[in-house]
């Protein structure tokens, strides 16, 4: 019974679109079952290179028949299989995305057989025929045929098949990324084959999702750092692609859109990067997958873009900075109601990086694949707050679903700190309330478990340190080597070890510190002068 509540706490959050465009395609894949519906791969348009200006080169993941994506190699000697499923979805969507046809060092002929290949199974295929891998496909072979001056009636029929296929199954049941996803890729195929039906539907998709998704201070909404590069990337592409193709479509509304969007996400982007050049591993985000801030602004640059730095806000993030310090911390929502699917159970979490080194952090994820470890890495237990008893503040579960989740409140803040509190136990009649309060060398930390009646239960406070610092303990006080941190208020203290990503399947042992308290606990990090290893 439990289960079926949290299943209709779960859903009762999802646009009626969703649920709606969720049965609709659920039902139609059973009939199209039931009567061997094959999808139809004989549409057939010209398609004509397009002109951009130099664009950012995937990261290399095919050398000789060995394709290496989320830290894992297969090497496919007596043919690849598109549908190969041992290293978990992920990995497959990465196998047919065809991110490798734009690595700088892959041959146009190489990247032709690779094409031919994948034709020749489409039809079988489960992963390819779906529409995210679909999307991003037709965006990398777009490229690659731009890039190459390549024209083939083979390539062009099975393309545009793709892009009317595409039509038939947006992911109106999701939403988020992927439907910006989708809409970025119609555009590839609208300029591409010069199809008005491809290029409008995907300009009404941006044009709705884009003012929906970024958020006043620029964020996208799903509040993923790694996410927003993602997506970051995808709209300098395509304002690259509108830049320089106005022979086609010259539609100045629709570019200034672009253009403006580009220009809020830079600017927020600028402002919650580091000093060392990396970003917030926030809900999920990981090393390895999405371009580096740095690349990402010099690609804008070369575009003509300019912005302005971004005051943080809608998000919820703040990023205090001084003398070598840098406090990032969360007193954003956990994400959209409507899907949270990236997001973790973290709300008041912190990163401290001194002299450009991470001290304290966020584990971060190294898996989609739904079980124990993909549960435990979105817990609340795997970020630097607390947890009351042991719940979470918000109910994640199923890999990408939430059911009951933590709304928090931003009650002050300055230039030097923040107060908030967060409503994720409200059932056990009880808020937590942080206060961070920052300067040159100290950081303050105080929390207090709000009751209605009497507090029942004891929370934990939770401190994840970086690989490779060491911990010692000493009454209430921890001593590493970056900085000493003193606890008052503290019932216990102990270490732990814990698992740190450093990126999808690549993990390493660490550090944490729990700390037990009943009602009050004040933190004092003291920054000691030495540099974190």
């Amino acid at each position: 019974m439990s289960e079926i509540f949290l299943f209709l706490r779960t859903i009762s959050y999802l646009k009626f679109r969703q649920i709606g465009f969720r049965l609709f395609y659920a039902f139609r894949s059973k009939y199209r079952r039931f009567v061997r519906f094959k999808l139809n791969y004989n549409f057939y348009r010209k398609g004509k290179p397009l002109c951009f200006d130099t664009f950012i080169p995937n990261k290399t993941s095919y050398t000789s028949n060995t394709f290496t994506f989320l830290n894992k190699s297969i090497t496919f000697s007596d043919g690849i299989d598109w549908d190969y499923m041992d290293n978990g979805k992920l990995w497959a969507y990465n196998l047919n995305y065809f991110d490798f046809l734009n690595q700088s060092n892959l041959e146009k002929e190489i990247g032709e057989a690779l094409i031919f290949l994948f034709i020749d199974q489409i039809r079988d295929l489960k992963n390819a025929n779906e529409p995210y891998p679909t999307s991003l496909r037709g965006i990398n072979w777009v490229k690659f045929f731009s890039i190459h001056e390549i024209e083939k009636k083979s390539f062009d029929r099975y393309l545009y098949s793709q892009y009317r296929i595409l039509l038939d199954q947006i992911e109106y049941h999701l939403l988020g990324n992927h439907l910006l996803e989708n809409g970025f890729s119609l555009i590839f195929g609208g300029y591409y084959f010069k199809g008005l039906e491809l290029y409008q539907k995907g300009k009404e998709l941006l044009s709705i999702e884009l003012r929906e998704q970024i958020l006043n201070d620029g964020a996208h909404f799903e509040l993923s750092p790694m996410y927003h590069k993602i997506i970051l990337l995808r709209l300098l592409d395509t304002y690259n692609l509108s830049k320089n193709n106005k022979e086609i479509y010259q539609d100045p509304v629709f570019e200034k859109l672009l253009l403006d969007s580009a220009q809020k996400m830079l600017g927020w982007l600028e402002s919650v990067t580091f000093s060392n050049g990396t970003t917030p591993r926030v809900n999920d985000s990981t090393e390895g997958i999405s371009s580096e801030s740095e690349e990402l602004f010099d690609y804008a640059k070369r575009l003509g873009i300019t912005w302005r730095f971004s005051e943080l806000s809608d998000s919820g993030y703040r990023l205090f900075k001084g003398s070598g310090v840098e406090l990032f911390v969360d007193y954003g929502k956990i994400g959209p109601n409507y899907i949270p699917g990236h997001a973790h159970s973290d709300t008041f979490s912190f990163i401290l990086n001194y002299k450009g080194s991470p001290v304290i952090v966020d584990p971060g994820i190294s898996t989609y694949n739904i079980g124990y470890r993909r549960q435990r890495e979105r817990s609340t237990s795997s970020h630097n707050t607390v947890r009351y008893g042991k719940v979470d503040q918000s109910e994640v579960w199923g890999g990408f679903r939430v059911g009951r989740r933590a709304d928090a409140v931003i009650t002050d803040e300055s230039d030097t700190g923040i107060k908030g509190y967060h409503n994720g136990y409200k059932r056990f009649g009880v808020y937590h309330q942080r206060v961070f309060n920052f300067n040159q060398t100290s950081i303050t930390i105080e929390d207090n478990m709000v009751a209605k009646n009497q507090l029942l239960g004891k929370s934990s406070a939770y401190f994840h340190f970086y690989p490779g610092i060491e911990v010692s303990i000493e009454q209430n006080r921890i001593l590493v080597d970056g900085c000493d941190l003193n606890f008052s208020g503290a019932t216990s203290t102990r270490i732990k070890e814990y698992t740190y990503a450093h990126g999808y399947n690549n993990t390493e042992k660490a550090k944490l510190v729990e700390v037990i308290f009943k009602e009050k606990l004040v933190t004092n990090i003291i920054l000691n002068g030495s540099k974190a290893k």
